[in-house]
């Protein structure tokens, strides 16, 4: 025996065949392709560049005793070691007492250690997504209740245009006091480095408080605060000038809020290849199945799937550097696993052939992704400072899913044309990251455009010809030829649009 059945396949939680299960022995051999076109508008989202914040005062490196001691920072500078066992601090400190003099020592500044200096802001962003695929779906008839089920999506195009724009940013709240510290201190020394009584020390002291001066207030000193004559507390209003905060490649002296968002975000991201893989199986638990002639049809379905993490995710930035930038995820980068129930019914009507539902709940396995380099997440303007403050790699756990899917199947031309429309509705509860950095894990589990958490409702219309009823077929051949449109009915932190798809399908006896 032989039929051949086309039909098409979803990106959904739940697969869109015409039948759940097929006959023991039987191969089923599905090809589909589908265009989709989807937009997403994110207005007003929260960023903070902490990583910027942290020039100013760095909250997360302390001394063994737990003491805020960043050598890089404005709050206290004299940690840093002006040789192998004395700092800076404690030079300075004992100079004074010899000397009589009192010039700044370099200590803990007095400001509220509790709060964080970070420059903060919003932005709006805009994405176009456009995608073409294929599918390919295979089944087999392990018995007459069980079908073993594996779709393979092939990535043609997978484009994201996207925009930002309405972006701002505010001054670090309570640097004012550590930069001014800075510029008296610098004055102090050059005022005194000029002096007679400099002069008049001896040659070891002079050279040491000359070291100290340059290695603070000289363009190339080692803890050079020159940046911040220039920065002041509105780093990327009054422009980013510092080596550390300037990005490879960008080419400019000076760099605006503006000129690092067009070097992080591309107008364009694209991709192609094979997508994530899913396997699983179908098994009868009650009632006849829907294929079976000497039945009503009526039946419930267990499932279970597991989609395999094989599409592309981004890139380590080590490996690529800015070409991560362009790329576009193909795949989740995780072990998905789907537990549901799919029920059929046959209705006596007319019109009205059957109607039916699918209920799905997803759970993830944590697995280990590439960090991505962005400006808005990684709180910094240097990408590598983004990979110091983040990691290469972080822990992600996606968020636990639902999706339930009703339908109803009409039959226009009996054995000839039917009409199958359903509407899906998928949830999915909050993701978990967990890096380097605690602010960012925050962030990204917040930040709605990665999809933290997301719920949206589909309509979908599938229109089938039928050529595999023996008695009304043309040809030698059995086929069903459908065609299909999917429409967004509503969206939160998702994507947005429409697609329409096409399919064909073979049944082949393993006898």
């Amino acid at each position: 025996m032989k039929k051949i059945i086309f039909l098409i396949f979803f990106e959904t939680h739940l697969i869109g065949q015409i039948l759940p299960t097929i006959p023991r022995n039987v191969f089923r051999i599905s090809l589909g392709s589908k265009v989709e076109d989807s937009q997403w508008d994110l207005k007003n989202n929260l960023f903070s560049l902490d990583g910027i914040g942290r020039r100013y005062f760095d909250y997360g490196t302390h001394s063994s005793s737990f003491r805020f001691s960043s050598n890089h920072d404005l709050y206290h500078s004299g940690t840093a070691y002006i040789d192998s066992i004395t700092t800076i601090e404690e030079w300075m400190t004992n100079f004074n007492l010899s000397y009589g003099y009192s010039l700044p020592t370099f200590g803990a500044q007095n400001i509220d250690t509790s709060r964080v200096m970070e420059p903060s802001g919003q932005f709006s962003e805009r994405r176009s997504k456009s995608v073409l695929k294929r599918y390919v779906h295979l089944d087999y008839g392990m018995s007459n209740e069980i079908t073993l089920s594996m779709s393979i999506p092939i990535i043609d195009s997978y484009e994201i245009e996207q925009s930002y724009f309405n972006y701002s940013i505010g001054k670090i709240e309570g640097a004012q006091a550590l930069i001014e510290y800075h510029q008296n201190a610098k004055q102090e020394l050059k005022t005194f480095i000029d002096s007679n009584d400099y002069s008049n020390l001896r040659r070891g002291v002079k050279d040491t408080l000359q070291n100290i001066y340059d290695v603070f207030y000289t363009n190339n000193g080692q803890f050079s605060k020159k940046w911040v004559w220039h920065s002041q507390d509105d780093p990327l209003n009054n422009l980013l000038i510092d080596s550390g905060f300037l990005p490879p490649g960008i080419n400019k002296d000076s760099v605006s809020l503006s000129d690092l968002v067009s070097y992080y975000y591309p107008s364009k991201k694209s991709g192609d290849g094979v997508g994530d893989i899913k396997i699983g199986g179908t098994i009868l638990l009650s009632g006849t199945p829907t294929w079976a002639l000497n039945g009503k049809g009526d039946a419930l379905y267990g499932q279970l799937f597991v989609t395999i993490p094989y599409g592309k995710t981004l890139t380590q930035f080590l490996d690529i550097r800015r070409k991560q930038f362009d790329e576009a995820k193909l795949g989740s980068g995780a072990t998905r696993w789907s537990v549901g129930m799919y029920g059929s019914k046959m209705i006596d009507s007319k019109d009205l052939r059957r109607i039916y539902f699918q209920a799905q709940l997803d759970f993830s396995n944590t697995t280990t992704l590439n960090t991505p380099i962005e400006l808005f997440s990684g709180g910094h303007s240097h990408p590598d400072s983004v990979l110091s403050l983040i990691g290469n790699t972080y822990k992600y756990d996606m968020g636990t899913g639902f999706g339930f899917n009703i339908g109803a199947e009409f039959e226009r031309l009996k054995n000839r044309l039917r009409i199958k429309g359903d509407i899906a509705t998928s949830i999915k509860g909050r993701d978990r990251y967990l890096s380097k950095n605690s602010s960012w894990d925050r962030w990204m589990e917040q930040y709605s455009g990665n999809s933290p958490t997301y719920n949206k409702v589909d309509l979908k219309i599938e229109l089938w010809l039928l050529n595999s009823m023996s008695e009304n077929r043309f040809g030698p051949f059995s086929f069903d030829i459908c065609s299909g449109f999917k429409t967004t009915l509503a969206a939160k932190n998702i994507y947005s649009g429409w697609e329409i798809f096409a399919g064909i399908t073979t049944y082949h006896q393993a006898w």
